[in-house]
C-alpha cells in the first residue's frame, strides 16, 4: 500500500508524456482497496473501492469490486 499512498500524495498533475492519465482517475484507489482485500483488511477495502467509485460513477467494474467487498 505504502507505494500507492505515496503515489496519491502527488497532487499537481504534469502533462509530460511519461506520465499515465489512469493515475488521476479512481485507478490508484481501486488498487489500493485490491491490496487491503488481500491483506485481510475488508474495512478499506471498502472504503477504498468506494472512493475509486466516487471518481468514475460509471465504472462498472470498480461497482462489481465494491459489492464483492460488501458482500464476501
Amino acid at each position: 500500500l505504502t507505494q500507492v499512498e505515496t503515489a496519491l500524495k502527488i497532487t499537481e498533475r504534469t502533462m509530460h508524456y511519461f506520465v499515465d492519465p489512469a493515475s488521476w482517475d479512481g485507478y490508484p484507489k481501486h488498487l489500493m482497496s485490491w491490496c487491503a482485500w488481500h491483506l485481510g483488511d475488508k474495512k478499506t477495502a471498502q472504503e477504498l473501492a468506494l472512493e475509486a467509485l466516487e471518481l468514475e460513477p460509471d465504472n462498472i467494474h470498480y461497482k462489481n469490486c465494491l459489492e464483492k467487498f460488501i458482500r464476501d
